[in-house]
Order: C-alpha cells, then sequence, then structure tokens
C-alpha cells in the first residue's frame, strides 16, 4: 500500500533526525519550473509543435482505450499525451535507450492482439528499422511513428546552447520513408499539416496492418525536457 509505504519512509527519516531545511530550495524548484512552463515561452514551444501534440490529441481520441504505445523518449508525450485508464503508455524509463520502440512493440503485439503504436525519432529510428522485416515476416500489425528533423535532437540542442552553434555529429541524412516503406510492402504516410492528421486518423487503417507514419518537426526547435505537468 503506497500510503503505508510512505507514511513509514516519512517515520523514518523523521526518526534520523533529518533536516529540513532543503525545503526552500524545493520550493524555489517548484517556482522556477512553473515560471519556465508557462506565458510565451510555453506559447513558442507549442506551435513549434503544433503538428506532435495534435497528433497526440487524436490518438487520445481515436483509441480513447485498448491501445499500446511504446516510446523511445518520452519528451513529447510527457508533455502532450494524456493516457487513459484503458491504454498503456509503456516509456523507456527516461534514459532514452534509442531503438527499443519497435522491437518491443512488436514483442508485445505476440502477447496481446491490441492497436499498437512504436513512436520514436528519427535518429533512433535507424538504430531499430530493420526490425520492421521482423513485423512483417510475422504479420505483426504495427503502427511506426517517426518524428523526423533529420538530427539527434539532444545532441543538437546541448551543441545550439552550450557550444555555440559547433555542430558535430548530431545531423544526417534520412532515407526516402516512402521507398523504404515500400521495399517493406508496408503502408506510409508523411504528415506536414493538420489536414494530412485528419486524413491519417480517418482513413488509414491504424489497427491491422503496418504503417510507418511520417511527421515532420522542425530541427531548430528543442522541446523542454521538464513537461511541468
Amino acid at each position: 500500500d503506497i500510503k503505508q509505504a510512505l507514511s513509514t519512509v516519512l517515520e523514518n527519516i523523521l526518526a534520523s533526525g533529518a533536516s529540513r531545511k532543503n525545503l526552500a530550495k524545493f520550493n524555489l524548484h517548484s517556482e522556477n519550473l512553473e515560471n519556465s512552463s508557462s506565458g510565451k515561452q510555453t506559447d513558442k514551444l507549442h506551435s513549434s509543435f503544433a503538428l506532435v501534440k495534435q497528433f497526440y490529441s487524436k490518438l487520445e481520441k481515436h483509441f480513447p482505450q485498448n491501445a499500446m504505445i511504446f516510446d523511445d523518449n518520452i519528451i513529447f508525450a510527457q508533455s502532450y499525451f494524456n493516457v487513459s485508464s484503458g491504454n498503456r503508455y509503456f516509456p523507456d524509463s527516461g534514459i532514452s535507450s534509442l531503438g527499443h520502440a519497435i522491437p518491443a512493440s512488436i514483442g508485445a503485439r505476440f502477447f496481446s492482439p491490441q492497436p499498437t503504436f512504436a513512436v520514436l525519432g528519427d535518429g533512433g529510428f535507424q538504430m531499430c528499422c530493420m526490425e520492421i522485416m521482423t513485423a512483417v515476416n510475422y504479420h505483426i500489425p504495427l503502427n511506426i511513428v517517426v518524428f523526423n528533423n533529420a538530427t539527434m535532437s539532444l545532441i543538437r540542442k546541448n551543441q545550439v546552447q552550450l557550444y555555440n552553434n559547433r555542430f558535430i555529429d548530431c545531423d544526417f541524412v534520412n532515407p526516402d520513408y516512402h521507398l523504404l516503406a515500400a521495399s517493406f510492402g508496408i503502408q506510409h504516410k508523411k504528415v506536414e499539416s493538420e489536414a494530412d492528421l485528419n486524413e491519417l486518423f480517418a482513413n488509414c487503417d491504424l489497427t491491422s496492418s503496418i504503417n510507418l507514419i511520417e511527421i515532420m518537426i522542425d530541427k531548430d526547435a528543442f522541446p523542454n525536457y521538464r513537461s511541468g505537468r
């Protein structure tokens, strides 16, 4: 029982004579977090990733329950995705083990025949894209959602903010995803507008086919790594 466990932890902390002097620092951190997640900065952030936010919103509405979502890095989902009690969201625990989403979702789909999404960036996709062959060979329905910005976002973010735009090995050339999907014999959908998203959820078979869904985002826009939620 979580209440009993936390009560016991608190009792042990108080019994050890631990000081409460850091509480003020914690409150200050909370205030800074709230300020950084509000106002013009947040408005600019959301406008930069409007397609991403809309994708998660439509995913929630289209699959209010019975869906499984495997996420490579959680950065967008922590701000934009509201998991219902009927859905299952499987993050990589925040350690960005790039490339796990596709094989993990295939394994889960073997066990449970539910609508399944593997969500990852294009950098992580390059580390596991050949696993699509496994899904094809075993007829495993799967939706692979790739955020395409032709860069390793966290690396580029650090090089912008900490190294004065000295870019080293963060950008790369993506394959033609339409041709890649065709080579596997699966469906491809490129999303560049809200109209594309509407068409995706209205007309694409997201439950019983294999789809490679490419969502275009700006390589020079960086998500907030703190959700503020």
